[in-house]
């Protein structure tokens, strides 16, 4: 135990010491988490900002009650409404409704039409197809508002069996910068784990470390397993420091689910490092696969819903986007930080099948780098 732990504070030293790892894991993020921030601002897209003379600014939003809704009903949604940033707008048809959206009258972004009976209402969402870089956003809100008002009109009329299929309510606004910063987090992670391996077992079998560790009688697991809790120590704190500073610099409210977090964080590191593994393994030079694993991230994190919603890219690149590893762990992390909504069955599936591709996998290729260095 003692070796096994020092062997890890050395490797954590090391890894604080490594610049390159510094900009990857914490300056990188960090570097995108300022320059969306800034852009975007806090509750950009969803939620009512305050101008610097203190008066909100509000989305404006189109609504439509069909017949049998009374004035009460109207008025607990508006109430509802307003939580999320939104002035509504209401009108006399729902044709009226899709013409205000299109031509953007009073400013409106999107329209919400209400139609059946008030006990299984109908919600249709009109967006305006030439807003596609706001649209999932807009979906997004939609989507945690419906949610809300479900809870709040069972409560309001006492009925007890209403039941939601895979889907958690939100208790924070969706906005815009939180699901940006949400994907930002998720590159964390990303980027921490494709070059854990890389680091460790790659630059220190270039520089003979491995081959000297081999000739003592330490075993190989001791190496691998304080190398791995060394990647998973150093990417949570580069997580926890990105996550602050998202609380505290741009006023994110996130809605925390810590088992769905833990979750995806220990499952996407897993994965990840597996992945990193895999380049070193099959390209044999660090820095053949650190260059490799930086292109892949790089060019897949612009077509993997990372910055944006996967609803802005063309039908084609959509499907082809779900074949990315990276499309999954940002999806886990916006759900589990209450900034997305993703079926249950799609959460576990995904974490489950990274947790047991990483566990497999991760000590085959720390063997077959070992038995190189035995040869």
């Amino acid at each position: 135990m003692k070796t096994f732990l020092n062997m890890f504070l050395a490797f954590f030293y090391y890894r604080f010491r490594d610049l390159g790892s510094l900009f990857w894991n914490l300056v990188f993020p960090l570097m995108f988490m300022f320059i969306f921030g800034l852009a975007f601002g806090p509750g950009s897209a969803s939620t009512a900002s305050e101008t610097p003379t203190g008066e909100k600014t509000w989305t404006h939003v189109g609504v439509y009650f069909g017949e049998g809704f009374s004035e009460d009903f109207k008025d607990r949604f508006a109430d509802l409404a307003e939580n999320y940033g939104l002035k509504l707008f209401e009108t006399h048809s729902e044709e009226e409704l899709g013409e205000g959206v299109t031509r953007g009258s009073s400013g409106v972004r999107y329209g919400m039409a209400f139609n059946g009976d008030p006990k299984a209402m109908r919600l249709t969402a009109y967006l305006n197809a030439t807003s596609q870089n706001n649209n999932g956003m807009y979906q997004s809100t939609i989507n945690s508002l419906a949610q809300d008002l479900r809870t709040k009109e069972a409560n309001f009329r006492e009925i007890l069996n209403v039941e939601v299929i895979e889907a958690n309510f939100n208790e924070k606004p969706v906005t815009t910068v939180g699901y940006i910063l949400a994907g930002v987090l998720s590159i964390s992670i990303t980027f921490s784990g494709l070059s854990a391996l890389i680091i460790s077992l790659g630059y220190f079998r270039k520089r003979k470390i491995i081959r000297r560790f081999l000739a003592t009688p330490l075993k190989g697991s001791t190496f691998l397993y304080a190398d791995i809790l060394n990647n998973f120590i150093f990417s949570l704190i580069s997580l926890i420091i990105l996550f602050l500073v998202s609380v505290w610099v741009f006023r994110i409210e996130f809605t925390i689910n810590l088992p769905y977090l833990a979750l995806t964080f220990v499952s996407s590191m897993f994965f990840m490092m597996a992945l990193g593994g895999f380049f070193l393994v099959v390209l044999r030079s660090p820095k053949a696969a650190m260059n490799v694993s930086n292109l892949f991230s790089n060019i897949l994190v612009f077509f993997s819903g990372v910055y944006f919603p996967l609803e802005v890219l063309p039908e084609w690149l959509r499907s082809l986007a779900f074949f990315f590893p990276m499309t999954y762990v940002a999806r886990s992390m916006r759900f589990s930080l209450g900034q997305d909504f993703i079926p249950l069955s799609e959460f576990y599936t995904s974490n489950l099948v990274f947790l047991a591709i990483g566990v497999i996998t991760i000590p085959l290729f720390g063997y077959f780098i070992f038995k190189r260095e035995q040869e």
